[in-house]
């Protein structure tokens, strides 16, 4: 049980709250404003939950702390009790899971990095370095892919970028790195129910932890490490959630990718990254401008097909909601490395390869991740220099 605050204690945690920070740093500023108050992580986000929320009618989450006090105030009918419950149920228990993981996470002693003093050469161009992940299906099992084949293949992908790294910071200023996450990070061994359960190798909870640990042990860390800026964009996938149906509702927030990619936030920041950032949206994309090209990363799940009509099609109808000109767009699905245009259109492959879906449907999946490299222009017509797909072992 958490300790009683006052009013204006719990208003101070509500503002903290508000302004986007994490629970270790709302403890930090809370104790360091409120001398005597002792406050532990425990109390201070038992007091919030339970008070604090309450007091600022500005606060995203007063339609949900409304709808309780409501279903606490008044019986409701029996079918609207029935949504709200299932409602309320589903929103505290993302909830409760994001903030047990960052609980957890606080407490670790994760492994300081030793990150490398990255040096500026005069007279090079800048180079922006992207590294292209998706399709990893984390839990999946074949006769040639499981959780060890996973991981050393993405072990290889790591060694294979960090050469290209330094062979290109010979010749150029390799100023930024984007790590693109571009989905179906994880099987998922329900979404089809037998189907997906005969082809995994463990259960979703087990997939999601792996694919924590292996995004940030195997791939994150190390190039963190670099000491160069790394940005990553992060959207989920059509095998990222748990049942068989598609949800139109927030889908980056909503599946099982946003507990994932909200843990490598925390782990950067616990183990004190300070030049990675992630972007997760709540939709299924994302945008980055290098050089004053937009670059757009999505599944292609929402592609009729691995065309070039049907993916332009997509790159226009997204151009049209972000009222931008994009450049690029980046994105995976397919399982088929492919590129339209000058590198207008990238589709990645996969890391497991071939498989028996690939087979009846007859598609050519190879175990491939692509790596593409930028460079600051006045003469070409964008800043896509080269592509370098990496056939994995």
């Amino acid at each position: 049980m958490s300790k009683k605050y006052t009013n204006a204690q719990l208003l101070d945690i509500a503002a903290f709250k508000e302004a986007g920070l994490e629970w270790d740093t709302i403890v930090k500023k809370f104790n360091k404003k409120h001398k005597k108050a002792n406050a532990t992580f425990d109390s201070i986000r038992h007091a919030y939950r339970f008070h604090a929320k309450y007091l600022d009618v500005s606060n995203s989450e007063v339609a949900v702390a409304t709808l309780k006090e409501a279903s606490r105030a008044r019986r409701l009918s029996a079918k609207n009790g029935k949504k709200n419950r299932q409602i309320l149920d589903y929103l505290n228990a993302r909830e409760d899971m994001l903030e047990d993981i960052q609980a957890v996470v606080s407490k670790l002693n994760v492994k300081k990095p030793k990150i490398a003093k990255k040096k500026q050469s005069k007279g090079k161009k800048k180079m922006t370095m992207e590294l292209l992940l998706s399709d990893i299906h984390y839990g999946k099992k074949t006769g040639t892919f499981d959780l060890e084949v996973c991981r050393d293949r993405m072990g290889y992908l790591r060694d294979a970028f960090i050469a290209e790294y330094e062979r290109k910071s010979q010749q150029y200023n390799v100023e930024k790195v984007i790590v693109a996450l571009m989905g179906d990070i994880i099987e998922s061994s329900t979404m089809h129910g037998l189907e997906s359960a005969r082809s995994c190798e463990f259960g979703n909870s087990k997939q999601v932890q792996e694919a924590i640990v292996s995004i940030y042990e195997d791939i994150l860390y190390p190039i963190a490490s670099l000491g160069v800026k790394v940005h990553v964009p992060a959207v989920t996938g059509n095998h990222d959630r748990t049942d068989h149906k598609k949800t139109y509702n927030n889908p980056g927030e909503e599946n099982l990718t946003y507990i994932i990619y909200k843990t490598l936030e925390m782990l950067c920041k616990t183990a004190g990254f300070k030049n990675i950032t992630f972007d997760i949206p709540t939709s299924p994309y994302a945008t980055v401008n290098i050089y004053g090209n937009v670059a757009l990363y999505e599944h292609y799940d929402n592609a009729k097909a691995n065309t070039r009509v049907a993916l332009e099609s997509l790159m226009m109808k997204r151009q049209k909601q972000t009222k931008q000109v994009i450049s690029f767009m980046r994105g995976g699905h397919f399982h088929e490395c492919t590129m339209y245009g000058r590198g207008v259109i990238i589709v990645n492959g996969s890391v497991p390869g071939q498989d028996s879906y690939a087979n009846v449907m007859g598609f050519d999946s190879e175990a491939t991740q692509i790596i593409n490299f930028y460079v600051e222009t006045t003469n070409r017509p964008t800043s896509f220099f080269s592509s370098f797909p990496v056939y994995l072992p």
